[in-house]
């Protein structure tokens, strides 16, 4: 009885649980004078506030050759106030038991004080003091430049590491990343050589303060105050404070997105059991309506096919990822998910299904009414704290370009009909210009992928290297001339191999559209597997071809001479083919005739009827051609 009463009360209290509060609607937004958007929401009985800030600047902004100054300026800021150490000035907010906080993405930099509803103007004032201008000392940055190093796990750069990134991966030939590919827009941390050793240490106050003076206009940044504040008082706090910032003018934004003009779909392979699964949706030259319709698709994707795919007695899946991503007027709607090979096919087409039904408007009216309900009190519950809403306001509602004030999402969604989400997907969806990225299962093993690996390197190594004779008749041996090989020569094959690794880094960016355009596009493992064991005996082919060329030992048998190279057995050469030898130097050896050189200085020249001489060094060269005259060979080769 006592449990019966005890689930009844809880039931009471779920019936009686007030409503989620829009605090979408609740905000008020206004510019200030100087340009600052300021966003107020009220979050009654809320025991914390947040004050966030919102800077449209990041790692991509950073000056050339001084790469982290949108992060070390950020760190620099959040540690100084003209006046107090930074203990002092922190301590303002961590002796109140809040937190402070801020970070740097590629285009945005966000700053944040939160504290308890009491001392909740307190996170105003001071984050005006973190933003406001002030003096960039050395001695200021030389306090943060180590932390940002250890943040970094910089170190200073090694001599490999300079080959690694001048002469074996330079910048240039690196695939290109994602926004490259489709919006051919920049990415600096894939195509310029990342060295924060050297790079922070180049940045100096005087660039430090140019770079604040040039992207933190107050027209371009959005405040955001979230907390059970009255209105007046606010209001009042922001304009003895914010108000007072100087307006700057507003340094447009460098990157002009360009969409791809063509689609792509590639198909990779794991070792792992299921199937990953991502689509593009391409976006570009949205306003702000066209923002909301899209974040409504996100949510409604994220929401359906979650249903879809995961409930019911059948899983096809754990989770369904759908994010909205962007970075300047280029948005990607992006479908992640790991699913079931077993129910794969029928997995894609409930997507497939999906994507279509709302882009021609099909589904029933009772089935888009209940999803969007969904949704609406989703977006609700979810965007109920000081921190969820300042955390949507970072990830696309600061845009000043889109929205004029905040953008009342649960309203926008539940008013959507399919017909507007259609008109959206049919006038900015490109079905041509979409991607596709499928990572497969292995059909063979690890074990059994090595194993073909490897036959592919030991025939090459047995078969493809010159000549291959049936084993030397060992017992007809007479002499064996070691080939010395000096400091210089070995340092020559070292700097052949590290060419060839050059040369095959260099033909990176090619091995890559040849893969990206030909091999990925094509859903076979028969070709995939062909395409990899083409690929690794080439490169096997091309190490050991450069090796043979490293002379060992010179075998003299009754018959002939066998030329022993590293990894290969050896070149003959009958008897009747010997013309004669003699020590000479390589100069004098050039003037007989084709050569090949295995050495250079004085040696000794082993002319042939047939193909190049041989001239190579050893330890006793008289020795050599006293035994090489003695040998029995054809009077008619020796005056040819």
């Amino acid at each position: 009885m006592i449990v019966l009463w005890g689930l009844c009360a809880l039931s009471l209290a779920q019936d009686e649980a007030p409503a989620p509060q829009n605090l979408f609607a609740a905000t008020e937004t206004r510019d200030l004078p100087n340009g600052l958007r300021v966003h107020r929401v009220p979050v009654p009985g809320s025991a914390l506030s947040r004050t966030s800030l919102t800077v449209p600047v990041g790692r991509h902004h950073d000056p050339p050759d001084q790469a982290q100054t949108a992060h070390l300026l950020e760190h620099m800021l959040l540690s100084i106030d003209d006046g107090l150490t930074e203990q002092e000035f922190q301590g303002e907010i961590k002796d109140r038991g809040g937190g402070y906080n801020g970070f740097t993405a590629d285009r945005v930099t966000h700053y944040y004080a939160e504290l308890d509803g009491t001392h909740g103007l307190t996170g105003v004032d001071w984050l005006y003091r973190v933003i406001r201008p002030k003096t960039l000392s050395q001695e200021h940055l030389m306090t943060q430049r180590d932390p940002v190093l250890l943040e970094l796990d910089a170190q200073r750069f090694t001599l490999w590491d300079h080959a690694l990134n001048r002469v074996f991966d330079p910048p240039g030939l690196r695939p290109p990343g994602f926004w490259r590919l489709w919006f051919d827009l920049p990415y600096p941390w894939r195509e310029e050589i990342q060295d924060p050793y050297r790079t922070v240490r180049n940045i100096t106050p005087g660039s430090l303060q140019t770079f604040y003076d040039t992207w933190y206009s107050p027209g371009a940044m959005t405040l955001t105050i979230a907390g059970d504040f009255a209105a007046e008082d606010v209001w009042t706090r922001v304009d003895e404070t914010w108000a007072t910032l100087p307006a700057r003018p507003i340094t447009p934004q460098p990157f002009a997105p360009e969409i791809a003009d063509h689609g792509h779909e590639s198909t990779w392979f794991h070792f792992k059991p299921e199937v990953s699964y991502g689509r593009d949706l391409l976006f570009q030259d949205l306003d702000g309506d066209d923002v909301v319709v899209l974040l409504f698709l996100e949510s409604w994707l994220r929401q359906r096919l979650q249903r879809m795919l995961r409930g019911g007695d059948e899983k096809a899946t754990y989770s369904v990822r759908v994010n909205a991503l962007h970075k300047g007027d280029a948005w990607d709607l992006e479908i992640e998910c790991e699913l079931d090979a077993a129910r794969f096919d029928d997995a894609v087409a409930t997507i497939e299904g999906q994507l279509e039904a709302l882009s021609l408007g099909t589904l029933s009216d009772a089935e888009w009414a209940q999803e969007r309900s969904e949704l609406v009190l989703r977006t609700l519950t979810r965007n109920q704290l000081p921190e969820d809403i300042t955390l949507r306001v970072y990830q696309e509602l600061h845009r000043r370009d889109l929205f004029t004030a905040m953008p009342d999402l649960p309203a926008r969604f539940g008013a959507l009909d399919q017909a507007q989400v259609a008109a959206f997907l049919q006038q900015h969806r490109l079905p041509g210009r979409e991607g596709l990225r499928l990572h497969r299962p292995f059909p063979l093993s690890p074990a059994v992928l090595g194993l073909l690996f490897g036959l592919v390197v030991a025939a090459l190594w047995r078969r493809s290297l010159l000549r291959w004779r049936a084993p030397l008749e060992m017992a007809r041996l007479r002499y064996v001339a070691r080939v010395k090989t000096s400091a210089s020569e070995k340092a020559l094959v070292f700097g052949g191999l590290l060419g060839l690794i050059w040369v095959v880094s260099l033909a990176r960016i090619a091995w890559f559209w040849g893969y990206w355009l030909w091999v990925a596009t094509v859903d076979s493992y028969a070709w995939r597997l062909t395409a990899d064991l083409v690929t690794i005996g080439l490169w096997t082919w091309a190490i050991l071809a450069l090796l043979a060329r490293v002379p060992r030992k010179l075998l003299v048998f009754e018959h002939g001479v066998a030329l022993k190279l590293l990894w290969v057995r050896a070149w003959w050469t009958p008897a009747a083919e010997l013309v004669g030898a003699r020590a000479c130097s390589l100069r004098q050896a050039r003037s007989e005739g084709p050569l090949l050189p295995l050495t250079w200085g004085r040696g000794v020249l082993v002319r042939r009827l047939r193909g190049r001489h041989w001239f190579l060094r050893v330890r006793d060269p008289d020795e050599l051609v006293r035994v090489l005259a003695a040998m029995d060979r054809p009077q008619a080769s020796l005056e040819d």
